[in-house]
């Protein structure tokens, strides 16, 4: 789930990198299921005062990424964090601003 993430975020992370970065508990995955069927994959790392999404795969975002949000705030206050941040491609960060997140910064890229 998270291979298709890693492929369209071309910035160079391996899953390898991820792995690792899970195994050694600097970051968490967290999946989601819809009717048992695994629909999510996020890896979240804490830095710098947040709780920042910074893989994120899946389909049918319609039917969990609310309830994605409400836990990541919800675990992200009894961390004692102060705010969630992502990146996050087009489609997402759309859906995001909807539910009052603000845009920092934009990645962007050309070809050589």
């Amino acid at each position: 789930m998270l291979m298709p993430a890693i492929v369209i975020g071309d910035d160079g992370t391996t899953l390898e990198e991820v792995h690792d970065q899970i195994m050694t508990q600097k970051s968490m995955l967290w999946i989601a299921h819809v009717d048992e069927r695994w629909v999510m994959s996020f890896v979240l790392t804490v830095e710098n005062g947040a709780l920042y999404a910074w893989l994120i795969g899946g389909e049918l975002m319609s039917e969990w990424l609310d309830d994605v949000i409400v836990a990541m705030k919800r675990y992200a206050k009894e961390s004692g964090l102060t705010h969630l941040k992502s990146v996050a491609r087009p489609g997402l960060a759309k859906k995001l601003r909807s539910k009052g997140w603000k845009t920092t910064a934009e990645i962007i890229r050309t070809e050589l």
